[in-house]
């Protein structure tokens, strides 16, 4: 396919995806949902103070031990791990929750310390539904705020917002 002038290859992404009836991945109705979320519940980037609180003991509402789902233990953490050790059935797909803990246990799998990247300010209704999702959240006396576990794209394009989302309703799941 050739670009026309003035077009770059971000735009022909951008517009097959528009066309397509998804953005990122998810309907159309999801994103827009997710869209006005960031824009009502996702209030700034406080990263350079959020990590300098952790860090320093200025205050107890700020350990690292407040950080709620610090340690992944999803299924997609016991996948990869079993993926390193060359442990994964070939019928992963097909078993249980239960069963998949049982073989990742068998196999010594701890959850994983999650990297947080940045800490953005969140409403108190997005963080109890980012914290059942099992993405790093702290909450205290002065706030809550999202440990965002990538950087340098749109919030938008990670997929966490939607995720939280009921792709049925786009409302929160």
């Amino acid at each position: 396919m050739r670009l026309m002038a003035g077009f770059s290859r971000m735009d022909l992404l951008l517009e097959v995806t528009v066309n397509s009836g998804s953005v990122y991945g998810f309907a159309r109705e999801v994103h827009s949902r997710a869209e006005h979320i960031v824009a009502s519940e996702i209030w700034c980037n406080d990263s350079i103070l959020v990590s300098a609180l952790i860090n320093g003991s200025y205050d107890d509402q700020f350990e690292f031990e407040r950080i709620e789902n610090l340690f992944d233990g999803s299924i997609d953490a016991m996948e990869e791990f079993l993926v390193e050790e060359g442990k994964l059935p070939a019928d992963w797909d097909r078993l249980s929750s239960e069963v998949m803990i049982r073989i990742a246990t068998q196999h010594r799998f701890s959850p994983l310390l999650q990297d947080i990247c940045e800490w953005w300010r969140v409403s108190k209704s997005l963080a109890r539904h980012l914290h059942r999702i099992g993405v790093p959240v702290l909450r205290n006396d002065y706030g809550c705020w999202w440990g965002r576990t990538c950087s340098g794209q749109d919030i938008l394009m990670d997929g966490v917002i939607q995720q939280t989302l009921d792709p049925n309703s786009g409302r929160f799941a």
